[in-house]
C-alpha cells in the first residue's frame, strides 16, 4: 500500500502546470488554466480501507511467434461475468467486493 500512498496520485510532485501538487490536480490546472482561480485545487485525501480480493479470471496462452519463438499470456474477460462478479445484484448483497465495501460503509456510490 505504501507505494500507492507515496505515488504522485496522493503525494506532491512537480509539474509545469503547477507548483508541487498531486497528479490529478496538475492535470486539472493544465486543462483549465484560463478558467480556474489561482488558489483553486483538486486534492485527494488518502484513506486506506479493508483489502478486498476478487479472483475470477481465465488465463489463455497465445500461439508461438514465428519471429521470436516466444509466446504470450493474456487474460480474457467477459464483460457480463466481470460486472456480475464485481458489483452487487442488490443493495444488501455483500458477496462481491463492491457490495461488501458499500455495506461496510467504506464506499458510497
Amino acid at each position: 500500500m505504501a507505494p500507492v500512498l507515496s505515488s504522485p496520485v496522493f503525494s506532491k510532485s512537480f509539474y509545469s502546470s503547477a507548483d508541487a501538487t498531486q497528479f490529478a490536480d496538475a492535470i486539472q490546472r493544465a486543462e483549465f488554466i484560463n478558467k480556474a482561480d489561482e488558489d483553486w485545487h483538486t486534492v485527494l485525501k488518502s484513506r486506506v480501507e479493508t483489502t478486498r480480493t476478487w479472483r475470477s479470471y481465465a488465463v489463455r496462452t497465445g500461439s508461438r511467434s514465428r519471429l521470436t519463438g516466444t509466446c504470450c499470456a493474456f487474460v480474457l474477460i467477459d464483460l457480463g461475468t466481470f460486472i456480475n462478479a464485481l458489483f452487487p445484484a442488490t443493495a444488501s448483497d455483500t458477496t462481491t467486493p463492491i457490495g461488501a465495501a458499500e455495506n461496510a460503509g467504506e464506499s458510497n456510490p
